[in-house]
């Protein structure tokens, strides 16, 4: 499991999410962005914690 030892290496808690992988992928062609599902990328079992906790 990864682990984060110091939070200030995220500018914004959007990028904090991303390395989660809870941010959609993005696909963009011709000028028009189209959002995806939500990445599988980061943590498994923090990214399924934080889900459930959501829901």
């Amino acid at each position: 499991m990864a682990s984060v030892d110091d939070f200030k290496q995220f500018t914004s808690a959007k990028q904090f999410g991303a390395w989660l992988g809870l941010v959609p992928s993005q696909n963009s062609t011709g000028g028009k962005a189209r959002l995806g599902r939500i990445t599988k990328r980061g943590d498994d079992y923090l990214r399924t914690l934080l889900i459930q906790g959501a829901k």
